[in-house]
């Protein structure tokens, strides 16, 4: 009976780790050490995050070939100028991907959205400005800081920004907070028949229709995703609260949310679980002998 029993509480907990291990495998960054915030001025304060990224000196020098933005102060100048530079290499026409992926080295770096909006930080930040890439539901758009101004929404991949009824440009929270109808879409640059943008494809309800609004602090978002599949990271982060990186979460109280990063105690629970079902299967084969003697003994 007691056989029975343990192997009964082993399958129990397997069934349980298997739950949560799928529940798990449904998050979106659970490894991200995230702060939730619920208003406009708390998602766009640049002191929540530290917006920093240290870049190899062959990007910078890249970056600065690919660019002129001395004596550049309008912030729309300098977005088209990057914008520019950030879909000539995006674009798989102009074969210009894989020289740019070689600078930075990273294997997360992709030709779609992020990848776009991954470059158009590292490119402001080479030209000394700060940048963030907020990660949508359906999409990935990047932010410039303009001390003055504030925030900045510029979406390359989309080739979209954004004003508001006095013709200021916006940042992605204002726009998202005002809705659809209070905020005008305009192209960055003109684009050609085979590079369409956001508007020609009709689809600027994707900045609108999102339930995720997550920021990844600027000094991992180019190499979280790595980070966080290497088991190392993983562990420091279940067992010594060791943050693979920070983030901020925009929470809308107008609809249902889902909370995402955050979730150390339930990878701790995973593994306490399989802890538990590793030591029951040891007893059970260390033991089996005098176990099953004793059970035949009835």
């Amino acid at each position: 009976m007691k056989t029975k029993k343990i192997i009964f509480i082993l399958i129990a907990l397997a069934l349980f780790n298997f739950l949560i291990a799928y529940y798990l495998k449904s998050l979106i960054f659970p490894f991200i050490s995230l702060k939730y915030v619920d208003s406009e001025a708390e998602f766009n304060d640049i002191s929540n995050l530290e917006y920093k990224i240290e870049l190899p000196e062959e990007f910078k020098k890249f970056a600065n070939s690919k660019n002129s933005l001395s004596g550049d102060t309008d912030p729309l100048t300098i977005i088209k100028k990057l914008t520019r530079t950030v879909r000539d290499i995006m674009t798989p026409r102009l074969n210009d991907f894989e020289s740019y992926n070689n600078f930075l080295n990273q294997d997360n770096i992709c030709g779609i959205c992020s990848g776009y909006s991954q470059l158009l930080s590292g490119m402001a930040y080479a030209a000394g400005y700060k940048a963030r890439v907020i990660w949508l539901e359906h999409h990935t758009i990047s932010e410039i800081y303009f001390p003055g101004k504030g925030w900045i929404m510029a979406d390359t991949n989309g080739n979209t920004v954004f004003r508001d009824k006095n013709g200021n440009l916006c940042s992605y929270i204002y726009m998202y907070k005002n809705g659809i109808l209070n905020v005008m879409p305009e192209r960055i640059i003109e684009t050609v028949s085979d590079d369409p943008d956001y508007i020609t494809m009709n689809a600027i309800k994707d900045y609108f229709n999102t339930s995720n609004i997550v920021v990844i602090e600027p000094r991992r978002h180019l190499d979280f995703s790595v980070r966080s599949r290497q088991l190392k990271n993983i562990f420091n982060y279940i067992f010594f609260n060791k943050k693979i990186a920070g983030g901020l979460q925009f929470i809308d109280s107008n609809k249902n949310i889902n909370r995402y990063g955050n979730k150390r105690y339930l990878l701790l629970t995973t593994v306490i679980i399989d802890l538990l079902s590793l030591l029951g299967i040891v007893f059970i084969i260390v033991f089996r002998k005098t176990i099953f003697q004793k059970q035949s003994s009835f």
